[in-house]
């Protein structure tokens, strides 16, 4: 019934719904988002890694950064 726009779905469903289907609740409005929103997906990932992984993950984007910034210069 949601598919076929029989039901609506309500706003505060949304995350019990990105829950069950094991995807960040971004995923469910990846049709609607301009690319400047990039940074709030980004964000959404990061909220559902473990503490230890947010902070590979921060080292990782520090090192990219550094390579990245490195070669344009």
């Amino acid at each position: 019934e949601y598919e076929n726009g029989k039901r609506q779905i309500y706003a505060h469903d949304l995350p019990t719904i990105a829950q069950a289907l094991e995807v960040p609740l971004i995923y469910l409005f990846q049709d609607v988002l301009a690319s400047d929103d990039l940074d709030t997906a980004l964000l959404e990932e990061f909220h559902r890694l473990s503490d230890q992984n947010r902070k590979t993950a921060l080292d990782v984007m520090r090192l990219l950064n550094t390579l990245v910034s490195t070669k344009h210069d």
